[in-house]
C-alpha cells in the first residue's frame, strides 16, 4: 500500500484570479465614491430635496457596471477555472509518479463536465458582485433618509461597503479553487479505481471547522466521501474549505 502526498489547489494562479476579480471591483467602487454627489452644492441640493435622485444616480452607475461585469464574468471564469484544473492535473500526476504510478491523463468528458460546471458557477458568482453592492447602495441610501442622517453619514456607509465587496473577490478566488482541486481530484480517482483516501485538515484560517479538525487522517471511501457530522462530504466541497486528500494505493503500481 502506499499514500500519495496531498494535493492542494495551484496559490499562484488562485492569487491572479482574486487579483482579476478585484481589480474589477476596485474600479466599481472608486468610479462610485469618486463620482457620489463630490462638492457641487446644486447635486447636493437636489439630493438633500429627493431620494429619488439618488437612487436614480446610483441606478446609473448600477447598470454600467452590472454591464461590465457580465461581460468580463465568463472570460475571468473560463481562464482561471480551466488553468486550476490544468494545474491540479499535473500535480496529482506528479504525486502518482512519486510513488512508482506512471499515469497519462487526457481529458474525459467527467473532467470536462467538472471544469465546465466550476465556470458556470463562477460566472454567476463574479456577476452577482455589482448587484449585490448596488442593491446595498439603494438600502443604505434609503435607511439614511429615513432616519434623517446626513451625506457624510451615507458616503461613510458607502465607504465600508467598498471594503466589504473587495473582500468578496478574496473569497470566491480561494473557495472555488478549492472546489475545484477538490473534484478535479476526486474524478481522477475514480477514473484510476483508486477507492480509499484520507482526509488531511489544512491547519490554515483563523476559524477552523471543529469536526474536519478532528477528521484529519481519517479513511473515507471516494465513492461515498467522509461521513462528518452526519454528512459525506469530500475536502473543499463546503465554502472556504481548504482540506484536503490523500489517494491511497492498494494495488500495485
Amino acid at each position: 500500500m502506499k499514500i500519495v502526498r496531498s494535493i492542494h489547489c495551484n496559490l499562484g494562479i488562485q492569487q491572479a484570479y482574486y487579483h482579476a476579480i478585484n481589480t474589477l471591483i476596485k474600479e466599481m467602487v472608486a468610479d462610485v465614491e469618486s463620482n457620489q454627489l463630490a462638492t457641487d452644492s446644486d447635486i447636493l441640493n437636489q439630493a438633500i430635496q429627493s431620494i429619488s435622485f439618488l437612487k436614480r444616480k446610483f441606478s446609473e452607475f448600477a447598470k454600467k457596471w452590472i454591464t461590465r461585469f457580465d461581460t468580463n464574468a465568463p472570460i475571468l471564469a473560463e481562464k482561471y477555472m480551466q488553468a486550476q484544473g490544468n494545474a491540479t492535473d499535473k500535480a496529482f500526476r506528479s504525486a502518482l509518479k512519486d510513488v512508482g504510478w506512471a499515469v497519462d491523463f487526457h481529458v474525459t468528458p467527467q473532467i470536462k463536465m467538472a471544469i465546465n460546471g466550476a465556470i458556470a458557477e463562477n460566472v454567476g458568482l463574479i456577476k452577482s458582485i455589482p448587484k449585490e453592492y448596488f442593491g446595498k447602495i439603494e438600502d443604505i441610501v434609503v435607511r439614511n433618509y429615513e432616519k434623517g442622517r446626513d451625506l457624510k453619514s451615507m458616503a461613510d456607509q458607502i465607504e465600508a461597503l467598498g471594503h466589504s465587496t473587495r473582500k468578496r473577490a478574496v473569497l470566491i478566488a480561494r473557495d472555488q479553487s478549492n472546489k475545484l482541486n477538490g473534484v478535479i481530484q476526486k474524478t481522477r480517482q475514480t477514473e484510476l479505481g483508486i477507492d480509499t483516501a484520507i482526509w488531511m485538515h489544512s491547519h490554515a484560517g483563523k476559524q477552523p471547522r471543529p469536526d474536519h479538525v478532528a477528521a484529519h487522517r481519517k479513511e473515507y471511501k471516494v465513492s461515498e466521501g467522509c461521513l462528518i457530522s452526519g454528512k459525506y462530504i469530500y475536502p473543499g466541497e463546503l465554502i472556504n474549505c481548504r482540506c484536503s486528500a490523500r489517494s491511497v494505493i492498494k494495488k500495485p503500481a
